[in-house]
């Protein structure tokens, strides 16, 4: 079923309305018009939307209220309509196919067939499944999607593991109106009793693993034994490798990530002052920022330390030149000097170009020389060499040298973007506990990250090593979501590893990246998480059960925090400014 246009005009007067009136009431957002002419073409709108409607749909009773001041407006049949969207069911939903004006969704192991915005869905996602947080609403005889809906987005499948997905789902699609709401009633149930069970601190039953996978040894264990065993573990392996007679082998235990700078005496030595602050200032820095003004990270960096190394000192280390201890480098825009990531730095360039043009004897003589500890000019001098030796109808360097200038563009175009985007945004503080952690274990200690890694405790892949696979698949997540800024990188990391989609437990696993997502810093809000920005927006401290849920708490529910106090007492207190503010300037 299509909605015609008559239909689609009284869903979006309804609902537009009925968010406005959820604004005032509930202080979600400030400055919020639902009927400009920027509906909903503005990023910013958008987003206020979908945080207004995910604030509705939580707080149904203002529905009521609604309709009790309405009464004598709109007509029987449009009160009705907005009544029966208390049982709307929030969540996550992943969009398995588009066909005759319907759209196949499933979430938390129930299939929805839902009318009216196939079409929609099919012309703004041609490839699917794709990943979609939002509200499904009865809407007379059939069931619909809130608009507008957050696309997260999923790498795409086959359409065998589409069906073997929708097989996997026991009871056949709810598509009428009537059968929605009855489920829709006991999910939500259902999503009480969690909270309850989470705020008693009571386990959750987790889905058993799919074939191929199984419980590791460390799920459910309290983070200290854990942590306690994964050492055991590390030490027990390296030993085993020692005996066997491999040289230059590391093994890294758990919080021991990438972004400890290096141990080694003789080049620290050799070097002639003292790097291990400056280098995780300026990784801490490139972590939070994307970029940052040199003269900047060094006044952040003197700050911190007692006997800071000159200017030009700190300056050689964030060049790059000592690659293997801070993998960062200089830009040049319009004539300032600004500390980049790696990921935008000259080395990650080349290797891009080189990785395009599929020389694989090149490639392994980076990745060894970036492993033997060499310097940026000796990464490029090498390359040069290897390039010379090399016949003159080779065209590999030119090549080379095509795909860097076309890089080097790109990255330069972004790096102007996100200079401007900081000049409008303040920066987020940098945290002496990220300097002192290191930015991936920093990363690595969120309690979104946790609450992932723990869920992947229990779902390891048959040969993996159940004592860092989780561990490992965190990192691997986070590094490539920081670098790209984009959920769907995490969802394609994801995948590397085989974990099947048409598993029972997808969309769990899915809600838990996404809040990690969200917890990481976002380069184009200068460091400011995507939770932070939500958090600003509504004045609204953000907490997930493990099961990645948002746990919603009224003022006299203990505070998620575990300060003991009340949610109204503690955490909540920043919610009553921010709505009272938004009172006096209504």
């Amino acid at each position: 079923m299509r909605m015609d246009e008559a239909q689609q005009r009284e869903y979006h007067g309804l609902l537009r309305e009925l968010m406005t009136y959820a604004n005032e009431r509930l202080g979600v957002v400030p400055v919020f018009d639902v009927f400009s002419p920027a509906w909903p073409i503005e990023p910013e709108l958008e987003e206020k939307c979908l945080l207004v409607l995910q604030e509705l749909w939580h707080t149904p009773d203002v529905i009521d209220d609604f309709a009790q001041e309405e009464v004598y407006r709109l007509s029987a049949s449009e009160l009705n309509l907005v009544r029966s969207w208390k049982d709307a069911l929030f969540g996550i939903y992943i969009v398995l196919e588009v066909q005759d004006g319907t759209a196949l969704l499933v979430g938390d192991g129930i299939l929805f067939r839902v009318s009216g915005f196939g079409e929609t869905l099919e012309l703004g996602f041609p490839v699917l499944p794709v990943c979609v947080e939002g509200a499904l609403l009865p809407f007379g005889d059939v069931i619909v999607m809130q608009e507008p809906m957050r696309v997260h987005g999923l790498p795409p499948l086959s359409k065998e593991e589409a069906n073997a997905y929708a097989a996997s789902v026991e009871c056949p699609p709810i598509s009428d109106s009537r059968t929605f709401k009855l489920a829709a009633r006991a999910e939500k149930t259902r999503a009480l009793q969690n909270k309850i069970d989470y705020l008693l601190n009571d386990a959750e039953h987790e889905d058993e693993p799919s074939e191929g996978f199984h419980r590791g040894v460390l799920y459910g264990l309290p983070e200290e034994e854990r942590a306690e065993l994964v050492e055991q573990e590390a030490v027990a392996l390296l030993e085993s490798l020692e005996g066997e007679g491999v040289a230059d082998c590391q093994v890294k235990p758990q919080g021991q990530g990438e972004s400890t700078p290096a141990q080694d005496c003789g080049e620290l030595e050799a070097i002639g002052f003292p790097l291990d602050q400056a280098v995780r200032v300026i990784e801490s820095c490139t972590y939070l920022y994307g970029v940052i003004e040199l003269a900047e990270a060094y006044r952040l960096y003197a700050e911190m330390t007692l006997t800071p190394i000159s200017l030009e000192e700190f300056r050689g280390v964030a060049s790059g030149r000592y690659w293997s201890l801070c993998r960062t480098g200089l830009v040049f825009r319009h004539g300032t000097e600004y500390v980049a990531n790696r990921v935008l730095s000259v080395p990650c360039l080349v290797h891009d170009a080189v990785k395009e043009c599929g020389d694989g004897a090149l490639l392994g003589l980076l990745a060894a020389m970036e492993e033997g500890g060499a310097t940026v000019d000796e990464l490029f001098d090498a390359l040069r060499e290897q390039l010379d030796s090399r016949p003159s109808n080779d065209t590999t360097a030119a090549r080379i040298q095509a795909a860097y200038d076309r890089f080097e563009s790109q990255t330069n175009e972004y790096i102007d973007q996100l200079i401007q985007e900081h000049r409008a945004t303040p920066r987020c503080p940098l945290s002496s506990d990220l300097v002192k952690d290191g930015w991936l274990d920093f990363a690595c200690s969120l309690p979104e990250a946790i609450a992932l890694r723990n869920f992947l405790d229990g779902i390891v892949p048959d040969g993996e090593n159940e004592y860092f696979f989780a561990d490992r698949m965190v990192e691997d997540l986070m590094t490539s979501v920081v670098a790209t800024g984009s959920l769907g990188s995490a969802v394609r990391a994801l995948k590397l590893y085989g974990y099947p989609y048409e598993a029972p437990s997808t969309v769990k696993l899915i809600r838990l990246v996404i809040n990690f997502y969200q917890a990481l810093p976002s380069w184009d809000d200068n460091g400011w998480s995507r939770r932070e920005h939500m958090e600003h927006l509504t004045g609204r401290k953000v907490f997930y059960a493990p099961d990645g849920s948002e746990i919603r708490v009224s003022d006299a529910d203990p505070c998620p925090c575990g300060s003991g106090k009340a949610y109204g007492e503690c955490c909540g207190k920043r919610r009553r400014r921010i709505v009272g503010a938004s009172w006096q300037r209504s």
